[in-house]
Order: structure tokens, then sequence, then C-alpha cells
């Protein structure tokens, strides 16, 4: 029947018992009418891609409808899943993860000011020292600090980079 349906370009989706449970149970949809709701609601839906190697999984009015495409079997029939349920938690977490991650920040920071005026006061011994080989070795010591200075950047860039990809993370589970 469904090869001679196709033939006359007529598409009719029959639902399995599962799928008739289902609608009634979610939707309230008298298990007589199911066929008739899904052939409707087929003519609108939107296809959202496959699950599996011959079912898909189609959109119409924010309810969803598992199609075995090998038979035109309609699965089963759910809403279309929503998170604003978790919107509040998330922006929750959001801020949680600003206040971390701001204090985290603060604290690197602070240290690594500490670190370029403790440098600076390097460079200012430097350029009083007479001796060649004190000069030196404050040249030295100004190097690693240095590189203490870049590691705090680095650090700094780090926590930036890792703060922004959290919320990112959130907001797309958000939608």
């Amino acid at each position: 029947m469904k090869e001679a349906l196709d033939k006359a370009g007529i598409k009719r989706y029959i639902p399995t018992k599962h799928a008739i449970d289902r609608a009634r149970i979610r939707f309230g949809i008298d298990a007589g009418m199911v066929g008739e709701w899904i052939n409707e609601m087929m003519g609108t839906a939107k296809y959202i891609g496959a699950n599996g190697s011959y079912t898909s999984i189609y959109d119409s009015d924010d309810i969803r409808l598992i199609i075995d495409e090998r038979t035109n079997a309609v699965v089963t029939v759910h809403s279309a899943i929503r998170a604003e349920f978790l919107r509040p938690t998330l922006e929750r977490e959001k801020r949680k993860l600003k206040r971390f991650y701001t204090r985290t920040i603060r604290k690197i920071e602070l240290e690594y000011a500490e670190a370029l005026q403790e440098l600076a006061e390097m460079a200012i011994n430097r350029a009083r020292a007479k001796n060649p080989q004190t000069r030196k070795l404050i040249a030295e010591r100004m190097d690693s600090k240095q590189e203490e200075i870049s590691d705090y950047v680095s650090e700094i860039e780090r926590f930036n980079d890792e703060y922004k990809t959290k919320v990112h993370a959130i907001e797309v589970i958000a939608e």
C-alpha cells in the first residue's frame, strides 16, 4: 500500500501503537483521531534530522515526530525539547562563574603588579649600580623576573579564555 500511495504522490503516515498512546497521553488526542492529526501535522512539518539509519525527526508546532522512513510509520510523538526551565539555574551558574573568575584574575593581577613593581625597583638599582658585576647580576635577576611577569600575563589570559568558554557553553545550553 505504501508503494501505491508513493506512486500516486500521496504520503500517509501510520502511527504505531506507541505513537497513539503517546499522542493520547501527552497531547490529549483521541486514539481514533491520531492518524489524521499526525498526517495534518506532517503537511507543515520541518525536517530536523536523522535519528539512526532509517528514522527521521520532524518538527511541527513544537511537536516532534519520529518517523520510520521505510514504512512511513510514526514511531513516537513528543514535545520539542525546551530548556526554558533551566534558564534561572544557568543564569545563577554564570554569576557564580563570574565571581570566581573575577576574584581569581584580580588576585593574579595583583601578583603581576607587584612583580612589575619589583622589576622597576631592580631597574632603578641597576641604573644606580656602578660595579659592572653588580649590574650584570641585577640584569640576570631582571630577566628571571620578566619571565615571571610573562607567566602572570599568560595565566590571566588563560583564565579569561576559560571563563569565556564556560559562559559560551552555558549560553548554548540555554538556547
